[in-house]
């Protein structure tokens, strides 16, 4: 099995993650890869075409560890950008929709130009605790597994958001196992 050194590695060059506030939640997740998912994580790409027209990121097109649509005060707000500094961050990317889902927010943000950024939130951790920039909560109010459905239409994108409620409680067990027990008391039970 890989060691957790060579793991880290692995997000660090895929995914640009090595915040050392994330490496206990980096090994729980790879406690449970096996070497063949190791193995097509090293050969992934940051952002991905699903087609033409359609362009997938983890964060934004240039960094996996940048909110798209939302900043983080000093104090350690979430604060939803303006359409023109989301645009800023899709410069030169000619596609719509962009998806994208690091803040794991349900969120659709039509540009000026036309195109749209969609977040389709998360299905399995709606709330969380980070500490880049500066410590921050990030919250969507729900513990139920988010996720959108989009469709083109003559007039553009079609959009709806799907909540669906769901048994948190092997996200807890988890969450307690893996030394999280903040996670199950204050995120994972109530969104």
């Amino acid at each position: 099995m890989t060691d957790l050194g060579e793991k880290l590695d692995i997000l660090d060059v895929v995914f640009g993650w090595s915040e050392p506030s994330q490496l206990a939640v980096i090994a729980t997740a790879f406690d449970q890869l096996e070497e063949r998912q190791l193995n097509w994580l090293r050969e992934k790409s940051p952002t991905l075409w699903l087609s033409e027209d359609v362009f997938a990121c983890h964060g934004t097109p240039t960094s996996d560890t940048t909110y798209w649509l939302e900043r983080v005060s000093p104090e350690g707000e979430v604060i939803l950008r303006s359409r023109n500094e989301g645009a800023s961050e899709a410069y030169g990317v000619k596609a719509s929709p962009l998806l994208f889902g690091h803040s794991h927010l349900p969120r659709r943000m039509d540009l000026p130009d036309g195109r749209m950024i969609l977040n389709p939130g998360s299905v399995g951790c709606s709330d969380y605790v980070d500490d880049t920039p500066v410590r921050h909560v990030v919250q969507t109010g729900t513990s139920a597994a988010c996720h959108a459905v989009a469709g083109k239409t003559t007039a553009g994108w079609a959009t709806a958001f799907l909540h669906v409620p769901n048994d948190p409680s092997r996200r807890i067990e988890l969450a307690k196992c893996s030394g999280h027990s903040n996670w199950e008391k204050d995120w994972l039970r109530a969104g």
